[in-house]
Protein backbone atom coordinates (compact mmCIF):
# COMPACT_ATOMS: atom_id res chain seq x y z
CA UNK A 1 0.00 0.00 0.00
CA UNK A 2 2.23 2.48 -1.38
CA UNK A 3 -0.64 5.31 -2.69
CA UNK A 4 -0.74 8.13 -0.06
CA UNK A 5 -4.44 8.18 -0.23
CA UNK A 6 -4.83 4.68 0.80
CA UNK A 7 -5.53 4.85 4.99
CA UNK A 8 -3.66 2.74 7.01
CA UNK A 9 -5.39 0.23 9.49
CA UNK A 10 -4.35 2.46 12.42
CA UNK A 11 -6.10 5.68 10.76
CA UNK A 12 -8.83 4.38 10.01
CA UNK A 13 -9.02 3.10 13.97
CA UNK A 14 -8.46 7.07 14.63
CA UNK A 15 -11.68 7.70 12.47
CA UNK A 16 -13.68 4.64 14.77
CA UNK A 17 -12.61 6.84 17.63
CA UNK A 18 -14.10 9.97 16.26
CA UNK A 19 -16.72 8.15 15.22
CA UNK A 20 -17.92 7.02 19.02
CA UNK A 21 -16.78 10.56 20.29
CA UNK A 22 -19.52 12.10 18.39
CA UNK A 23 -17.29 14.09 15.62
CA UNK A 24 -19.10 13.43 12.92
CA UNK A 25 -17.19 10.58 11.27
CA UNK A 26 -19.67 8.02 9.65
CA UNK A 27 -19.37 4.92 10.68
CA UNK A 28 -20.28 3.01 7.09
CA UNK A 29 -18.34 4.98 5.01
CA UNK A 30 -15.21 3.45 6.94
CA UNK A 31 -15.75 0.11 4.84
CA UNK A 32 -15.22 -0.84 1.47
CA UNK A 33 -18.98 -0.99 -1.02
CA UNK A 34 -18.18 -4.99 0.18
CA UNK A 35 -16.75 -4.22 3.50
CA UNK A 36 -17.87 -7.00 6.15
CA UNK A 37 -18.62 -6.13 10.13
CA UNK A 38 -18.92 -9.33 12.08
CA UNK A 39 -19.73 -9.69 15.84
CA UNK A 40 -18.19 -12.49 16.95
CA UNK A 41 -20.24 -12.26 20.61
CA UNK A 42 -23.35 -10.75 19.15
CA UNK A 43 -26.53 -10.02 21.49
CA UNK A 44 -29.51 -11.60 21.04
CA UNK A 45 -31.44 -9.93 17.95
CA UNK A 46 -28.07 -8.75 16.84
CA UNK A 47 -26.99 -10.21 13.58
CA UNK A 48 -23.52 -11.27 13.63
CA UNK A 49 -22.41 -10.49 9.95
CA UNK A 50 -23.03 -7.32 8.45
CA UNK A 51 -22.40 -7.31 4.75
CA UNK A 52 -21.62 -4.53 2.84
CA UNK A 53 -21.38 -1.02 3.56
CA UNK A 54 -25.31 -0.38 2.89
CA UNK A 55 -26.40 -3.28 4.92
CA UNK A 56 -23.62 -1.67 7.91
CA UNK A 57 -25.28 2.09 7.47
CA UNK A 58 -28.99 0.77 7.27
CA UNK A 59 -27.78 -1.47 10.84
CA UNK A 60 -26.46 1.77 12.66
CA UNK A 61 -29.19 4.02 10.48
CA UNK A 62 -30.50 4.86 14.45
CA UNK A 63 -26.88 5.19 16.76
CA UNK A 64 -27.32 8.90 16.93
CA UNK A 65 -30.71 8.31 19.45
CA UNK A 66 -28.85 5.78 21.00
CA UNK A 67 -25.81 7.64 21.62
CA UNK A 68 -27.99 10.38 23.27
CA UNK A 69 -28.35 8.17 25.84
CA UNK A 70 -25.03 8.85 27.05
CA UNK A 71 -22.70 12.10 27.88
CA UNK A 72 -19.16 10.65 27.02
CA UNK A 73 -16.33 12.79 29.00
CA UNK A 74 -13.41 10.68 27.61
CA UNK A 75 -12.61 8.49 24.65
CA UNK A 76 -9.43 6.96 23.86
CA UNK A 77 -7.96 4.82 21.81
CA UNK A 78 -5.18 2.26 21.69
CA UNK A 79 -3.69 0.55 18.42
CA UNK A 80 -1.69 -3.00 18.31
CA UNK A 81 0.12 -3.59 15.42
CA UNK A 82 0.24 -7.32 14.28
CA UNK A 83 2.81 -9.43 11.95
CA UNK A 84 0.11 -7.99 9.17
CA UNK A 85 0.37 -4.71 7.39
CA UNK A 86 -3.29 -4.79 6.74
CA UNK A 87 -4.02 -5.78 10.11
CA UNK A 88 -4.73 -3.86 13.61
CA UNK A 89 -6.21 -4.57 17.10
CA UNK A 90 -8.09 -2.15 18.26
CA UNK A 91 -9.14 -1.24 22.06
CA UNK A 92 -11.56 1.79 22.23
CA UNK A 93 -13.06 2.84 25.88
CA UNK A 94 -15.11 5.60 26.99
CA UNK A 95 -16.44 6.48 30.35
CA UNK A 96 -19.43 8.97 30.96
CA UNK A 97 -22.85 10.04 32.24
CA UNK A 98 -26.00 8.04 31.53
CA UNK A 99 -28.59 10.32 30.49
CA UNK A 100 -31.04 7.67 31.75
CA UNK A 101 -29.69 6.43 34.80
CA UNK A 102 -27.35 9.97 35.53
CA UNK A 103 -24.84 6.82 36.59
CA UNK A 104 -21.71 6.78 35.43
CA UNK A 105 -20.93 4.08 32.90
CA UNK A 106 -17.71 2.88 31.27
CA UNK A 107 -17.55 1.25 27.74
CA UNK A 108 -14.88 -1.08 26.51
CA UNK A 109 -15.32 -2.11 22.81
CA UNK A 110 -11.94 -4.28 21.14
CA UNK A 111 -12.02 -4.70 17.25
CA UNK A 112 -9.68 -5.91 14.70
CA UNK A 113 -9.40 -3.60 11.56
CA UNK A 114 -8.31 -5.36 8.35
CA UNK A 115 -7.77 -2.82 5.44
CA UNK A 116 -7.14 -3.88 1.91
CA UNK A 117 -6.54 -1.53 -0.77
CA UNK A 118 -8.71 1.28 0.29
CA UNK A 119 -11.64 1.29 2.49
CA UNK A 120 -11.74 -1.14 5.35
CA UNK A 121 -12.60 -4.12 4.37
CA UNK A 122 -13.31 -6.53 7.41
CA UNK A 123 -13.61 -5.63 11.01
CA UNK A 124 -14.70 -7.56 13.94
CA UNK A 125 -15.90 -5.74 16.91
CA UNK A 126 -16.52 -7.29 20.91
CA UNK A 127 -17.48 -5.16 23.81
CA UNK A 128 -18.38 -4.44 27.40
CA UNK A 129 -20.25 -1.88 27.52
CA UNK A 130 -23.02 0.52 30.42
CA UNK A 131 -25.30 -2.76 30.10
CA UNK A 132 -22.48 -4.38 32.05
CA UNK A 133 -22.31 -2.58 34.90
CA UNK A 134 -21.11 0.67 36.33
CA UNK A 135 -17.33 1.69 35.83
CA UNK A 136 -15.21 -0.07 38.83
CA UNK A 137 -14.64 1.76 41.88
CA UNK A 138 -17.95 4.24 41.07
CA UNK A 139 -20.21 3.32 43.71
Amino acid sequence: MTDATVPTPSEIAEQVRRMVAGEGVVFADLFAVDGVLEYPFALPGQPPRLLGREAIRGHFANARAARALFRMDEVTLTVFRTDDPEVVVTQIDHVGTSAVTSRPYRSHASGIIRVRDGPRAVGRRARRGPAAGPPPNSQ
